[in-house]
């Protein structure tokens, strides 16, 4: 189990944000310097998990237990969740997320806007896959390239993905859509512009799949949902600050204590890289390690990998980043 040491209320939220990006099913979050009411406590949680981020438009259900100090200001919180997909799973996910981010790259230029972001995406998603909503059908975005095609929820989870390694702000949006028939459950993305993108109803032309202040009553026919209390557009990825053989990391302003050193004389653990919604791909065609962070398109590919993977590690002196001083490594 993942265990977190925070200070205040934005602590609380970051460790909150890597617990859920680690798609850990439960976590611990060792509390200081908080002063808020048990339901205060419990709100604030609530809303940081259902902010829209990736691990949220893949999250089935989750609970949280918290126990306050007022008289020190402590307390200490523990989330259980559960997930569609396991972390491995969502590495894997990720991994392809971040391939489409690439390849869409040249045609969004450097710096995307949601409307460019918008027409690009529909025009990927369009000609790879199809969109399941009778029948059969799953949540979870491994299964947009297992089986070529996928509900809401999936297609609006890739979104995500791929806006944030592009380090562009896109959320997950749950609400109802109108089918023609009746209000079901669905899903689509929103923009920190305030516009929106249905990608599924894209797919079937059947009805605006964008809205804009030009275009909002028309969406609006279609969809409602209740206005996220803390909307979360960018993706949140704080440097790695890692000793070798310490058990203990610093994730931004947070301590995360691991069940093993993530560095150590094997190398880097690349579990890791979940914390910070980071992946890494194994490509055995070509002998090399694709690594992936969001925000900013960063990716790395290192050839012959086979030489310094060692199961989940990777040589430390064989990644783009360099050890600082007392074997120290800083990832960001």
């Amino acid at each position: 189990m993942l265990r977190f040491r925070a200070r205040g209320e934005q602590g609380l939220q970051e460790a909150v944000w890597l617990g859920q990006q680690s798609f850990s099913p439960r976590y611990e979050i060792r509390l200081a310097g908080i002063r808020l009411s048990p339901q205060e406590l419990n709100r604030l949680v609530g809303q940081t998990i259902d902010d829209g981020a990736f691990p949220f438009s893949q999250l089935h259900a989750y609970a949280v237990q918290g126990k306050l100090h007022p008289w020190t200001s402590t307390g200490v919180v523990q989330v259980t969740n559960e997930f569609l997909t396991t972390p491995s799973q969502a590495n894997g996910a990720l991994s392809l997320a971040a391939e489409a981010a690439l390849r869409l790259r040249p045609r969004l230029g450097q710096s995307p806007d949601p409307r460019t972001f918008t027409r690009v995406f529909q025009d990927y998603v369009s000609s790879r896959f199809r969109y399941q909503n009778t029948g059969p059908h799953s949540h979870e975005m491994g299964t947009l390239y297992r089986e070529g095609g996928a509900c809401c929820q999936a297609i609006a989870a890739l979104a995500v993905a791929v806006a944030g390694f592009l380090g562009m702000g896109c959320r997950y949006v749950k609400g109802e859509g109108w089918s023609g028939t009746r209000w079901d459950d669905h899903a689509w993305n929103g923009f920190a512009d305030g516009s929106m993108a249905d990608f599924t109803f894209g797919l079937n032309g059947s009805t605006p799949h964008t809205m804009t202040r030009l275009s909002a009553r028309g969406f609006q026919q279609n969809h409602r949902w209740t206005p996220c209390a803390a909307p979360r557009y960018a993706p949140f990825c704080p440097p790695l600050r890692l000793e070798k053989g310490s058990r203990i990391l610093r994730a931004g302003q947070v301590l995360v204590t691991m069940d093993h050193p993530p560095l150590s004389e094997r190398g880097l653990d690349l579990g890791i890289l979940g914390l910070v919604g980071g992946c890494a791909e194994y490509l055995p065609a070509q002998d090399a390690l694709r690594l992936a962070l969001p925000g900013g398109g960063r990716q790395w590919l290192l050839p012959r990998a086979s030489r310094f993977l060692h199961g989940r590690c990777v040589a430390a002196d064989a990644l783009p980043w360099r050890p600082g001083p007392e074997g120290e490594l800083l990832v960001q």
